[in-house]
């Protein structure tokens, strides 16, 4: 027979191995993108690519549109065009 606090342990060890290991992956993928951003290929603080992020977007389009929309952006008129 099992006992029932070893498997309550268990699966708690488990769900903790689990979110410790997606930790793991998500600062692995902001350290690389870091890494990305320091290279000189996105020196140029005009890249839109610095300045992406998601919240509803799937491809850091938010983090752009907010950049274009920011008030030091606005000394001259823009027209935009948000497609879908």
């Amino acid at each position: 027979m099992v006992d029932p606090n070893a498997l309550q342990f268990l699966t708690q060890l488990t769900h903790l191995t689990y979110d410790l290991s997606l930790q793991r992956r998500q600062m692995d993928v902001e350290r690389h993108r870091a890494q990305e951003l320091a290279t000189s290929r996105y020196a140029d603080p005009k890249r839109l690519v610095r300045h992406g992020f998601k919240v509803y977007s799937q491809s850091d389009e938010d983090g752009i549109i907010q950049r274009n929309l920011q008030p030091d952006r606005r000394d001259r008129p823009h027209i935009y065009r948000i497609r879908s």
